[in-house]
C-alpha cells in the first residue's frame, strides 16, 4: 500500500498513515495481480501547522500619530497570540476582533502575526504624514494707539507642510486671527511670552516687550515766587508729560473753576487767599494734582490814620483854614506815630508828602521824624500796608520860624554833630541842625535875596544839600 501524503506504515491487512497537515491523502492499494484500489482520506483536524493571514487597512494619520488597522484570520490553526510590528509594538486587540497599532513616526511598518503553534504571517505598511515640526514664527512687532493707552501686538506664524497652526497665545493669552496675522491688543507694559502651538503639538516661542503705555501721571510745578504781600498773585507753573502729553489742566478753588491761561506756561491770578488745586490730566487718562497756598493777598486799606508830634504832643490836622496851621517856633524835628491799636493784614508803614512833592515816600520804621526847614510846609501822612493798600490821607501844616524869641526844643532833636540818621528821611523836608552862625547866614541870605524865603525854595535848598532821600512808594 501506498499514500501520496504522510508516512504509511504497516502490513498485512493493517496499516497506518501519519500525517501533519489538513488536506485529503490519497492511499492506494494493489494486489499481486496488479489490481490497484484507490481511497481519499479528507484530514482537517490538524491544526498545529496552519498558519493565520494578515491584512491591514490604510493608515490613518492625525498631528501626531497615525493608527493601522490589521485584521488577522487564524485559518482554523490555534489560537493568535501576537500582533506586532518591527519594533516588538503590540496592536491592540479591538472588541470587534481587529487589532489597532498606533506609531508616532512616518516609516515602513512591518506588521506580524504569530499563532499559538509559532506559525505566523506579515504585511508591510508605509506612514507618512506625522507632524513632528515646530511652527515657523516671525519677531512680533508692537505698536500704540494715538493716546498711548493700549497696544496691539502683532506676530505672523506658519506650519509648513504640517498640520496647521492650532492656537497662539500671549502670555495665556489667545491671540486672534486676522488677515493671515495674529493680533492682541493689551492694556499694561511688560514683558509677553508667545507661544505657537500646532495641531501635532509642537511648540514655537517668542518674546516681545511691551514699554510704551502711558502710566506715567504728568508733572506739575509752581515756578513763582507768591510769598511776599500783594493785593493779588500772579501764580505760574509748568505741566510737563514725558508719554502721552497733556491733554487738560483745570485750577478749582473751593470746588469752584479759576480762570487760567496758557503761553510759555501756564498762570492764573489769586484774589484772596485759600488753597488753589491744578489738575493736570494726559491723553492716556493719567492725572496729577497740585495745591498751591497763597497766604500773603491783602485787598483790604488800612483804616489806622497816622499823627504827627511835637515830642508828646499830638498836632491838630489842617482843615483849610490859617487858624489850624501849628506853629512851630523853631522847632525843626516832628514825630510820625501810629496808633497803638492799629492792625492791618500785612505790615504797615507809614508815607509822607511834603509841599510840592508829587510822590509819596516811606519813613523808615527806625527813624519816624520829619525835619522841616523854615517856612510853612504842607505835610501829608498815609498808613500803606505791605499789599501796597492805603489808607485815608491827613494833612498837617507846620510853621518852623527860626527868628521867633519863642523858645521851644525840637522834639527828638539831635545832637550837632549829626549822630541822628537821616538817610530814610525826605530831602526836600531834612534841615540841619543850625548854630547860631548859621541863623544869621540865613538872615543875610533872606535880606539879600527876599525870594529864598519861599518855603518851596528853603526845602529845595534841604535836596541840593546833599542829603540822602527816602524810598519812594
Amino acid at each position: 500500500m501506498t499514500s501520496d501524503k504522510g508516512q504509511l506504515t504497516g502490513s498485512g491487512s493493517s496499516y497506518t498513515l501519519t500525517v501533519t497537515e489538513n488536506g485529503t491523502y490519497t492511499v492506494t492499494a494493489e494486489d499481486s495481480k496488479g489490481s490497484r484500489t484507490q481511497v481519499q482520506i479528507p484530514i482537517e483536524a490538524i491544526k498545529g501547522n496552519v498558519a493565520p493571514t494578515i491584512a491591514a487597512e490604510q493608515p490613518q494619520i492625525n498631528a501626531t500619530s497615525a493608527t493601522i488597522r490589521v485584521t488577522v484570520d487564524d485559518n482554523g490553526g490555534t489560537e493568535i497570540t501576537s500582533v506586532t510590528d518591527q519594533n516588538l509594538n503590540a496592536a491592540a486587540l479591538q472588541a470587534d476582533g481587529s487589532y489597532l497599532l498606533t506609531v508616532t513616526e512616518d516609516g515602513s511598518y512591518t506588521i506580524t502575526a504569530t499563532n499559538k503553534a509559532g506559525k505566523s504571517a506579515y504585511t508591510t505598511v508605509v506612514v507618512s504624514g506625522i507632524d513632528r515640526t515646530p511652527p515657523v514664527v516671525e519677531q512680533p512687532t508692537v505698536s500704540y494707539n494715538e493716546n498711548m493707552t493700549s497696544a496691539q501686538i502683532v506676530l505672523k506664524a506658519n506650519d509648513g507642510n504640517g498640520s496647521g497652526i492650532a492656537k497662539v497665545t500671549a502670555s495665556g493669552v489667545e491671540m486672534s486671527l486676522s488677515e493671515g496675522n495674529y493680533i492682541l491688543n493689551v492694556t499694561q507694559n511688560g514683558e509677553y511670552a508667545i507661544v505657537v502651538t500646532d495641531k501635532a503639538g509642537n511648540q514655537a516661542q517668542a518674546q516681545v516687550t511691551v514699554n510704551g503705555i502711558d502710566k506715567t501721571n504728568p508733572d506739575i510745578r509752581q515756578t513763582s515766587d507768591n510769598n511776599g504781600w500783594k493785593q493779588k498773585h500772579e501764580v505760574t507753573f509748568a505741566v510737563t508729560d514725558e508719554g502721552s502729553g497733556i491733554s487738560s489742566v483745570q485750577v478749582t478753588k473751593d470746588g469752584k473753576t479759576i480762570t487760567h491761561s496758557e503761553g510759555n506756561g501756564y498762570r492764573f491770578t489769586a484774589e484772596e487767599n485759600g488753597s488753589y488745586l491744578i489738575t493736570a490730566t494726559d491723553k492716556a487718562g493719567n492725572s496729577a494734582t497740585k495745591t498751591v497756598e497763597i497766604k500773603t493777598v491783602d485787598q483790604t486799606a488800612p483804616t489806622v490814620v497816622p499823627q504827627l508830634k511835637n515830642g508828646d504832643k499830638a498836632i491838630n490836622p489842617y482843615n483849610g483854614k490859617d487858624a489850624s496851621i501849628y506853629q512851630g517856633g523853631k522847632v525843626t524835628g516832628y514825630t510820625v506815630s501810629v496808633p497803638q491799636e492799629a492792625t492791618a493784614a500785612s505790615p504797615l508803614s507809614v508815607q509822607v508828602k511834603t509841599d510840592k512833592q508829587t510822590e509819596f515816600k516811606t519813613l523808615s520804621k527806625d527813624n519816624m521824624k520829619i525835619i522841616l526847614t523854615e517856612g510853612t510846609h504842607a505835610v501829608t501822612l498815609r498808613a500803606i500796608d505791605g499789599a501796597g493798600n492805603v489808607g485815608k490821607e491827613v494833612q498837617y501844616k507846620i510853621k518852623v520860624d527860626l527868628q521867633t524869641t519863642q523858645t521851644q526844643k525840637p522834639a527828638g532833636e539831635t545832637k550837632p554833630d549829626g549822630a541822628e540818621s537821616q538817610q530814610s528821611q525826605p530831602a526836600d523836608v531834612k534841615a540841619q541842625q543850625e548854630t547860631a552862625s548859621t541863623k544869621q547866614q540865613v538872615k543875610k541870605v533872606r535880606q539879600s535875596n527876599p525870594s529864598d524865603a519861599n518855603p518851596s525854595n528853603a526845602a529845595q535848598q534841604g535836596i541840593q544839600s546833599g542829603d540822602p532821600q527816602p524810598k519812594e512808594s
